[in-house]
């Protein structure tokens, strides 16, 4: 890399935290537009270590991006078309694409293209923190999204180009319309984050509408015909995007053997390198599920320095789990009424299950449940938040 890369990325990291402070919702109070400034300085920071690392083992997804992205962009400048060679606009093709046209805005600096990326991740984490707000405005949350936004892992491994930066923002944008939006501006919102989740990953998107769809099936208000008239419509929202997913995978819904095979393969080829660990089957890989995302890697599983530094983010996740658990049933019991709390319960269960079954690799699960790190951690710091203590008038 060249200083003319160093001095784009200074640029975009300017750039950034001008608009960080100087755009942030109006609603926000100073602490947090602070707390969003540090978050941003910090992803300027995390992504230069995701190159560090990519450069210390030699390989790397985010590499791969950025080298194909290159190419792209130079087709993109010189209008030849198509972008990429590949019919499939799914899954790795339209993160390339994607990496085309960042690295082109970029003027090719890979410390700016891995920056842009980070930055998509943390407009999805402000979007779930800025809901949170909204949903619980009495309520002290200021620990809360300091630990949400400074979280090791959270800003560490979108901070590249890839797939979970755009799996945050988009997690983010359907969470926020769902329970923020309403009338047309939620049915766009939603749209654009089920739409980009199934862009990049179909059966994300198919999990994230099957929890819109319980968490409005859990609440407890009477049924209208309003409300029958709205999940009917989140059914038939839920079968395009399954449908959708499935032609994504090339498979057909009227044979479950070959999906049923589909998962077994894509499952069995994590379970490769020294991170590797043992696959259960039925309700075994159900009760390890959990144990895989909120506990492991153990100790003794450590092999290098990356599932090291897992490892001592889940002793922490732990003690934090231990601090909400006593308030933890009552927030859940009692957050039935809220839209917040269904919704965030239905996600953190669903992307536990698939992410804590189907993954068999420490390394990857470690980058990869990220997103269940973050609504988890929404519910923990809401189950030990306190109402906001009224101010004292002072005495004139």
């Amino acid at each position: 890399m060249e200083l003319l890369d160093w001095l784009i990325h200074g640029v975009f990291v300017a750039a950034a935290l001008v608009c960080a402070w100087r755009f942030a919702p109006r609603h926000w109070p100073m602490w947090l537009r602070r707390l969003a400034v540090l978050a941003v300085a910090l992803r300027a920071v995390t992504c230069l270590l995701r190159i560090t690392v990519y450069y210390y083992y030699g390989n790397g997804d985010g590499l791969g991006y950025y080298r194909t992205g290159l190419i792209v962009s130079e087709r993109l400048m010189s209008l030849h078309f198509p972008m990429y060679d590949s019919t499939s606009y799914w899954g790795t093709a339209f993160i390339v694409r994607l990496s085309g046209v960042v690295v082109t805005l970029t003027a090719g600096s890979m410390p700016a293209a891995f920056f842009v990326f980070a930055i998509f991740a943390l407009i999805g984490v402000l979007h779930l923190g800025d809901a949170l707000l909204r949903a619980f405005p009495g309520r002290d949350l200021r620990s809360t999204l300091q630990v949400l936004l400074l979280w090791p892992s959270i800003a560490f491994w979108p901070s590249g180009i890839g797939k979970d930066a755009v799996v945050l923002l988009a997690a983010g944008l359907l969470f926020h319309g769902v329970v923020v939006r309403r009338g047309f501006a939620q049915a766009c919102q939603v749209a654009a984050g089920l739409g980009l989740a199934l862009l990049i990953r179909p059966h994300i998107a198919v999990l994230l509408a099957s929890a819109i769809v319980a968490a409005e099936l859990l609440d407890p208000k009477r049924w209208t015909a309003a409300r029958t008239l709205r999940t009917a419509t989140l059914f038939v929202v839920v079968a395009v995007v399954a449908g959708a997913a499935l032609q994504s995978f090339s498979l057909d819904v009227d044979d479950p053997q070959a999906i049923q095979s589909y998962v077994d393969a894509r499952s069995g080829k994590t379970a490769t390198g020294r991170s590797a660990i043992g696959q259960l089957s039925g309700a075994g890989a159900l009760m390890m599920a959990p144990i895989n995302i909120f506990f492991r890697p153990f100790v003794w599983e450590i092999r290098n320095p990356l599932v090291l530094v897992a490892s001592l983010e889940t002793l922490l996740f732990t003690g934090l789990i231990l601090r909400a658990l006593p308030r933890l049933r009552a927030l859940v019991v009692r957050g039935r009424v809220s839209r917040f709390v269904r919704l965030a319960v239905c996600v953190t269960i669903a992307l536990t299950m698939l992410y804590g079954m189907y993954y068999a690799n420490l390394g990857i699960l470690a980058r990869q449940k990220i997103v269940v790190f973050v609504f988890a951690l929404l519910l923990l710091g809401l189950a030990v938040s306190r109402p906001i203590a009224p101010q004292k008038k002072r005495k004139k």
